[in-house]
């Protein structure tokens, strides 16, 4: 079986430092600012932990307040 964060590794992957991983977690959604907006043709990232496991699948959710909203987050 392939591990998750291998077969996701078409997708950008970003940091989440202690605070933002509990975020992610619960399904807390993280501000755009704190991440940044992704590029056009990403929608998607992985959300690593410091030691390197993929944490969750997190979404880019636009408009005027836009956030990056966990749809999948792994144990």
């Amino acid at each position: 079986m392939i591990p998750p964060g291998v077969a996701l590794e078409h997708l950008p992957m970003i940091l989440l430092d202690q605070d933002q991983e509990k975020k992610v977690s619960h399904g807390q959604r993280l501000n755009v600012n704190i991440l940044g907006a992704p590029l056009p043709e990403h929608k998607f990232i992985r959300g690593m932990t410091v030691d390197g496991r993929l944490l969750a699948i997190l979404k880019y959710v636009g408009g005027s307040n836009p956030y990056w909203q966990p749809v999948r987050v792994l144990n």
